[in-house]
């Protein structure tokens, strides 16, 4: 068979896939975005390198990376068009600080129908974040690469954007980094390796202690994200009229056997929360008025 062939049949599976899709037409032009970015940034790089090269004086391929990024912006309007038509962005994302258009578009292209995920348990394998997690040789993956690494870009826009999920993140990272068993792995050497002829320390931890903050970082961030992802998976659900339990984390039960998270409450969009405070505030300048 050849490359066409191959071809051919990879698009025939594709509009198979397609087809069974709830949100088809925002999968097709979230993956034609991504697709577009890629490409840009690929060429973006290698123009700027073979500039500084010099190998550039007598052509031009700026004109053409101009026309990549117009059309990825044409990409990016009509995807927030359509998103914008979704239920879930009127009644959550539009009033989280750190979700736009893309980042929102991404989550329900993505996940595509929440019925497929009954538990926040499996929303969150779905993206990755489930324990022990992760890529293993010979194994297939069970979760959703592309999920995964949205859900991470989601967290950084989150922590830029310094709503009420950056209380989470630092929250999480100052009770991690009061914690003497992280900080002793990155401490603790298991042996020795040579590297260059020389002989390094082997620690528990990747990295060892240099590695340390980064590890503390990355642990609040995920704590994080997950939540953002709970909160979602609660108004997606609602939204579709699936029935919402309570996430297993936070219940009693997890209580009882000494792992449950903190007390867990109903989503709340930042602008909620602003009105919520403002509204205490009024409250209290009329008692002592």
């Amino acid at each position: 068979m050849n490359e066409e062939e191959n071809s051919e049949n990879q698009v025939k599976v594709d509009i198979e896939r397609l087809k069974g899709l709830k949100n088809r037409e925002l999968r097709i032009l979230v993956e034609s975005f991504y697709d577009m970015q890629k490409l840009r940034i690929a060429m973006g790089g290698r123009i700027y390198a073979y500039s500084k090269a010099g190998l550039l004086e007598y052509i031009d391929p700026e004109p053409a990376l101009t026309k990549l990024k117009e059309a990825e912006k044409e990409l990016e309007k009509e995807i927030t068009s359509v998103v914008m038509n979704h239920p879930l962005w009127g009644v959550w994302f539009k009033d989280v600080k750190g979700i736009g258009p893309i980042m929102a578009a991404g989550i329900i292209a993505w996940r595509d129908d929440i019925n497929k995920s009954d538990t926040i348990s499996a929303f969150w394998k779905y993206h990755g974040l489930a324990p022990g997690q992760g890529r293993h040789k010979g194994e297939k993956l069970d979760y959703n690469p592309k999920a995964k690494t949205l859900a991470w870009k989601v967290g950084v826009q989150l922590l830029k954007a310094k709503g009420h999920y950056t209380d989470i993140y630092y929250s999480a990272k100052a009770a991690y980094e009061k914690r003497e068993d992280i900080k002793g792995k990155h401490e603790h050497i298991i042996g020795y390796v040579t590297k260059n002829g020389k002989k390094e320390p082997k620690y528990e931890a990747e990295g060892g202690p240099k590695s340390y903050k980064l590890h503390i970082h990355y642990m609040a961030l995920r704590k994080m994200i997950k939540r953002f992802l709970a909160d979602t998976w609660v108004m997606w659900r609602r939204i579709e009229g699936l029935p919402v339990s309570e996430p297993y984390i936070f219940s009693e039960r997890a209580k009882q056997k000494g792992i449950a998270h903190e007390h867990y409450e109903l989503p709340k969009t930042d602008k909620k929360i602003e009105a919520e405070k403002g509204e205490e505030l009024n409250r209290l300048k009329r008692k002592y008025e």
